[in-house]
């Protein structure tokens, strides 16, 4: 029989999107794309989450490597200035105010929920310092690593993340099949393997090194999101 590892269960946890961490009240931006008509059909859902995955997507994922890898160095090399440092590196890659503050937000909420899983000093020194919330991807990897898990799959994690919250919620705003957003997920595999590898390599270094890309159009949507009264999902 095949050892089970406690580690991969922990990462599906995590990405679960039953996980209570808040991330099934988001749409990552495509409320708006659907109420605008850019994403209109299961095809527009495949060509905007593609075009995530290799923005913003791989930005969260080196983001949420370099915090896992943080995260397991040996106590106490890690300080208190290296995860602000690593903050500082979310927030400038985040250049719309209320993806910050959604970020931060879902930040807070996840590890108030991987603090009640597992059992860790990091977590509670994190959640403590940053009352606010680290950034979501930075948590992200900082749960992972709890959970027994190591950057390559803290940015696997993240990269899954960052398509399947807004093709999830697109199959909801769209009325369409729940297994033709399977479908899209399923034939962005490969991809999601690429860009975890690159966004992994890339945290071996420094933060400042991480990728930078970002997604301008699912930056101003969440600006659009923000202004409006009656809404499905949070962001």
């Amino acid at each position: 029989m095949a050892a089970i590892h406690a580690e991969r269960i922990g990462l599906l946890l995590l990405i679960d999107s039953r996980f209570p961490a808040g991330g099934h009240a988001h749409s990552a931006g495509m409320e708006e794309a659907v109420a605008a008509g850019t994403v209109r059909d299961i095809g527009g859902i495949e060509a905007w989450a593609r075009g995530v995955l290799w923005t913003s997507g791989l930005t969260a994922a080196g983001l949420a490597a370099s915090g896992c890898r943080l995260a397991r160095l040996p106590e106490p090399e890690p300080s208190r200035r290296d995860w602000e440092d690593l903050d500082a590196e979310a927030d400038a890659r985040t250049p719309s105010p209320a993806q910050r503050a959604t970020a931060r937000r879902l930040g807070r909420q996840l590890l108030r929920t991987a603090r009640r899983v597992w059992a860790s000093e990091l977590l509670e020194m994190l959640a403590v310092q940053w009352p606010a919330g680290l950034h979501r991807p930075v948590a992200f990897g900082a749960a992972v690593a709890a959970a027994g898990g190591n950057p390559p799959d803290a940015a696997v994690g993240e990269a899954y993340s960052s398509v399947a919250v807004p093709v999830g919620a697109a199959v909801r705003l769209l009325g369409l099949d729940p297994v033709s957003g399977a479908g899209v997920l399923a034939r962005l595999g490969t991809a999601m393997e690429q860009v975890a590898d690159q966004a992994a390599r890339a945290a071996a270094g420094p933060p400042a090194g991480l990728p930078a890309r970002s997604a301008p159009m699912v930056d101003q949507y969440a600006e659009f999101h923000i202004t409006r009264e009656a809404t499905l999902f949070a962001s």
